[in-house]
């Protein structure tokens, strides 16, 4: 009975202790989340960033030098130069990534824009608009998360495996029963307190819903090909959009997880500050599997530009996470900042 007693309590306090390191860690993350001030995303990259993150950034920069003849895509997977203008920073970055050969394979030109710091400047800006959690701060609490649900699942196998043997043998009330209200009362916490799978806020969330609420006749019709309008189109819808059926294949190819698991490109995210899951859904508490997100911070990176390149379209924000990369990769390329 003494046994049986300590072992009740081992539970309690289990349950008690990584409950209560999972609320402050959702506390800790609301805290150093920037509030939301009402800034609506203007940019198209900006609304790809927070529909799709980073790979989404890239994928929209494709189509939209795609559709107007500066970049050409084929099978199997290679992107060719036609016109070397660049428009935006993200633009800048791809044509870097192309290199003085003025093309290559599709998967790897989409990777480098994706983890390059123009690209991952954007995630910062909007997570300092409070759209997105600080990704050092939401690894922490998904993996506070993952740790109280491990601890939940296996004290509930626990408390299960040990009814059967308690009714032959026992006597008294079986484990399960004893430990039902902590029980209930992890999992109340579990499914109230664990961290999201995307690491959109709720403002973040809200502010998503409302683009694509206002954006829903364009989103139905699904009709323009070229211009303003296709890259907002391709900003929240993704490939999905494309009427460009080898462009679509191509990139739903170059974006599939590939077999190397250090590939930056197969997750959709940088392997920098933002990396890890899509950013749209919140995940369910109540699954005991689940395995937390690899989102390592990273250090700022000097956007000066690289020996023998031009890049006059620099991005004037904070590089963010992307750590030891620079603007300027490729030696020897223009990358023509005109802007159209």
């Amino acid at each position: 009975m003494t046994v049986m007693t300590g072992l009740t309590l081992t539970v309690y306090l289990l349950i008690a202790a990584t409950s209560a390191y999972l609320v402050g860690e959702k506390i800790r993350a609301r805290r150093f989340t920037r509030p939301y001030h009402g800034d609506i995303p203007r940019d198209p990259l900006e609304t790809a960033f927070l529909a799709g993150g980073p790979g989404r950034v890239a994928d929209t920069v494709i189509a939209a030098m795609h559709a107007d003849g500066r970049i050409a895509v084929a099978a199997p997977g290679q992107l060719t130069v036609l016109r070397p203008v660049a428009g935006n920073p993200v633009e800048t970055a791809l044509l870097e990534a192309c290199g003085a050969e003025w093309g290559g394979g599709l998967r790897q030109v989409r990777t480098a824009v994706l983890t390059g710091p123009s690209v991952q400047s954007i995630g910062d800006r909007l997570a300092r608009r409070g759209l997105f959690f600080q990704p050092e701060v939401h690894r922490r609490w998904r993996r506070v998360s993952t740790l109280h649900k491990t601890v939940w699942c296996l004290l509930l196998f626990l408390s299960l495996a040990e009814v059967m043997p308690h009714l032959v043998v026992g006597s008294g009330l079986p484990l399960f029963v004893r430990v039902l209200p902590g029980l209930a009362a992890g999992l109340f916490v579990l499914l109230t307190c664990s961290a999201p799978r995307g690491r959109l806020t709720p403002a973040g969330k809200r502010v998503l819903h409302g683009l694509r609420l206002s954006n829903r006749p364009l989103l139905a019709d699904r009709t323009p090909t070229t211009g303003s309008d296709a890259t907002l189109l391709f900003a929240l819808a993704g490939a999905a959009s494309l009427q460009d059926t080898v462009l679509r294949d191509q990139l739903a190819q170059s974006s599939q997880p590939s077999s190397d698991a250090s590939d930056p490109g197969s997750w959709g995210w940088a392997a920098g500050g933002w990396a890890g899951g899509g950013t749209g859904c919140g995940g369910s508490a109540a699954s005991c599997g689940g395995s937390s997100s690899s989102c390592g911070g990273g250090s700022a990176s000097s956007c000066g530009g690289g020996s023998g390149s031009g890049c006059g379209s620099s991005s004037g924000s904070s590089c963010g996470s992307s750590s030891g990369s620079s603007c300027g990769s490729s030696s020897g390329s223009s990358c023509g900042s005109s802007s159209s």
